[in-house]
């Protein structure tokens, strides 16, 4: 009470580059003009907020403009998610862009041990299916840490039926973090095929 609009909330309208200020909205309405939804920050208090701002003229008898009438909306909710979705989309796009380049690395190493179009095709496509194997459990996981139990099994899947009849796992069941566990997967992948071609499997 006593302040001016722009004094008691402070608002900083980020896209008109300083040109906009809060009182500027009050006069517009006052001189009769609406002003509808226009995003701010208001910095005041423990926290800073978003919010959508508007005005309209207050009138009264005979249609005679003797005031403002303003509304400030909070938008903080909204705009956090958005801020978490495009954090989520940026993470996802270096994301692809690592698995993509993965993905010509293992094209490359496996054009350059194989002979035939045939060995190529078989060796390719089982890396690229480990590869998507801890895709998998990482996404079911949000891609937080899996544990060692779990990408060894998924790995053995395709070449192993009834997999805890046949294996046991020795030591601690560590938690992985996903940048380790992709290369892990496809080690535990490369050693099955051995096991598969020359070994126990």
């Amino acid at each position: 009470v006593g302040l001016s609009f722009g004094e008691a909330f402070g608002l900083v309208f980020s896209a008109a580059t300083g040109l906009l200020q809060g009182d500027d909205f009050i006069a517009l309405a006052v001189a009769g003009q609406s002003v509808q939804g226009v995003e701010a920050l208001a910095p005041r208090g423990r926290i800073s907020r978003d919010v959508l701002v508007s005005a309209a003229p207050l009138r009264v008898a005979e249609n005679q403009t003797k005031g403002a009438v303003a509304t400030l909306v909070d938008l903080s909710a909204r705009k956090s998610a958005e801020r978490q979705q495009l954090l989520l989309m940026r993470e996802l796009d270096h994301r692809v862009k690592n698995t993509l380049a993965l993905v010509v690395s293992i094209s490359n190493r496996t054009a350059s041990t194989e002979d035939t179009i045939e060995g190529f095709r078989e060796s390719f496509s089982g890396r690229i299916h480990a590869l998507a194997a801890t895709h998998n459990i990482l996404a079911d996981r949000s891609w937080s840490s899996i544990r060692l139990s779990e990408l060894v099994a998924a790995e053995l899947a395709p070449f192993v039926e009834n997999y805890h009849r046949r294996f046991s796992i020795d030591g601690s069941d560590v938690e992985i973090l996903p940048r380790a566990a992709v290369p892990l997967g496809l080690i535990i992948h490369e050693l099955a095929t051995n096991a598969a071609k020359y070994g126990a499997l």
